[in-house]
């Protein structure tokens, strides 16, 4: 839980929360302490610290899938800036959660021909597995849930 645009968004919930009738508990794919690692903690929240994806995705797929079904999570919420990163919700559904909510961060992907490749493959992901879909602006939204996905007002 470092000091990026994800977490520092989770944080701006988490202080505001009224943890008399809610927690948010925190999975992290690094076994390092982060920067609002002790505040989390602090406030009653849990850090879980899980393999990361890069280097063993079938042990990261089932520590979630481990994880929210030993905590009984019912909601899950994924920050992501690619297609791929809704598999973590696919493996806690499988865990048991009902309320899977992913919220785009990205209007576009990285250059890179692999992660073009990967997201190209994974398009289908963010617009079939979520329950909830959030973003930012229109443009992140319809990146990564599709043109059809988008409720304009």
């Amino acid at each position: 839980m470092n000091r990026g645009g994800a977490e520092t968004f989770l944080m701006k919930i988490y202080r505001e929360l009224d943890k008399t009738k809610f927690q948010m508990d925190f999975c992290v794919f690094t076994y390092e302490e982060g920067h609002y690692d002790k505040e989390i903690k602090q406030m009653g929240g849990k850090i879980y610290n899980l393999p990361m994806k890069t280097k063993n995705p079938i042990k990261s797929f089932n520590s979630i899938k481990k994880l929210v079904k030993k905590n009984g999570y019912d909601n899950v919420i994924r920050l992501s800036s690619s297609n791929i990163s809704t598999i973590d919700l696919l493996a806690s559904k499988w865990g048991g959660a009902k309320n899977l909510i992913l919220r785009s961060t990205n209007t576009k992907s990285s250059n890179k021909i692999t992660h073009k490749f990967i997201n190209f493959v994974s398009c289908w992901m963010p617009r079939f597995i979520p329950t909830v879909k959030i973003a930012p602006s229109t443009e992140a939204g319809e990146y990564l849930f599709g043109k059809r996905a988008i409720k304009k007002k």
